[in-house]
């Protein structure tokens, strides 16, 4: 086909050199997308975070007459059907004038994370697939790398159930069509319960961050010194608080796009709940922790107003005490009876610890 055109238009030529060309000039060499290459190249720069959160939106290719991006599609029996369609009109949207001033106000490492972020959610499981294929790819469970390349939340009951299983990261599918059903990942079979666990699974945590946002390595070191203090404050049976905390934390820097782990004092009010006797949290805490569970005692029946002797002789370690864990002088939660300042002389009364 392509000899007869050319000997058709050396026949043209011949007879009107005008027309060859007009035919020649009415169509520019193009490459294989449809992109004419005798332009000049259009040069890709690299955009900054606020570039790209407040670009408008593309504008919409204008059909061609020869049906290109056509609403219909054809189905294999040769039927075509219509493609719904949502046009979604973004000038609406109330919060993208803020968005300048608020992506200026924003730290470098937050500006970085959700340019990264912006760019992986895109097509997540594109990035996801690029991410794994990767000979330098972390061994960690399958099931959280969305949740890492989104900077979501990450339960660390995966990775450490990970870490001791004999089976593999598998899931089931089943094809309906066009739709694809993915049964859901299985539930951890280990539990993070005490400091060691929880080092050995954030170790791991970690590098799979720092594979996909390098530039959260400090973020991510002065965490793990802050998280490590706690576990040395407290002892090893209320190490369940500070893991509960780290949850907390973590839970909440997921859901948010402008908190660094780091950001410590921005968490104040999750430590009082979560680790403080006095927090909203800790009552339930304690009664589902992992050591009161195996302990297999059961809370005795019935509670007492006065105050636990061997509590104020530092003796009482009991979580399931039926006395209150206070001063036994001034009812104070914070010291025992020998550093009370209001300390009467004399007997303590008729406090007593059965």
């Amino acid at each position: 086909m392509l000899e007869d055109f050319d000997r058709e238009l050396r026949t043209n030529a011949a007879r009107d050199p005008g027309v060859a060309s007009s035919l020649t000039q009415s169509n520019p060499r193009r490459g294989d997308n449809g992109i004419a290459l005798d332009g000049e190249p259009h040069v890709r720069q690299q955009r900054d975070l606020l570039e790209r959160l407040s670009e408008p939106p593309p504008t919409k290719r204008a059909r061609s007459d020869s049906g290109e991006d056509s609403d219909d599609e054809v189905s294999p029996g040769g039927e075509q059907r219509a493609r719904l369609k949502r046009n979604v009109d973004e000038s609406l949207f109330p919060f993208i004038p803020a968005v300048q001033e608020e992506s200026q106000q924003l730290s470098d490492d937050l500006q970085r994370t959700l340019v990264l972020k912006e760019n992986y959610t895109r097509d997540l499981a594109y990035s996801k697939q690029r991410v794994v294929c990767s000979p330098a790819c972390p061994p960690v469970p399958d099931a959280i790398w969305t949740d890492v390349l989104a900077n979501r939340y990450v339960d660390l009951d995966r990775v450490f159930s990970a870490i001791y299983t004999v089976e593999g990261d598998s899931k089931s599918s089943i094809k309906l069509g066009d739709f694809e059903l993915t049964s859901l990942p299985t539930k951890p079979k280990r539990h993070i319960e005490r400091h060691g666990h929880w080092t050995v699974a954030w170790a791991l945590y970690q590098r799979a961050v720092i594979f996909v946002y390098p530039h959260r390595e400090r973020e991510l070191r002065a965490y793990y010194d802050q998280i490590n203090g706690f576990f040395a404050a407290v002892s090893d049976y209320e190490a369940f608080r500070v893991i509960n905390l780290d949850r907390a934390i973590r839970g909440e820097v997921g859901r948010s796009n402008t908190l660094l782990l780091s950001d410590f004092s921005r968490f104040n009010h999750l430590y009082t709940m979560h680790v403080v006797g006095a927090g909203a949290a800790t009552q339930s805490a304690s009664l589902s922790s992992p050591t009161s569970r195996k302990s297999g005692g059961t809370r005795r029946t019935g509670t007492s107003n006065e105050a636990c002797i061997r509590f104020n002789e530092g003796r009482c370690t009991s979580r399931n005490c039926r006395y209150r864990h206070v001063c036994s002088t001034c009812a104070a939660r914070d010291h025992v009876v020998s550093s009370c300042s209001q300390k009467a002389s004399g007997s303590t009364g008729t406090d007593r610890r059965k």
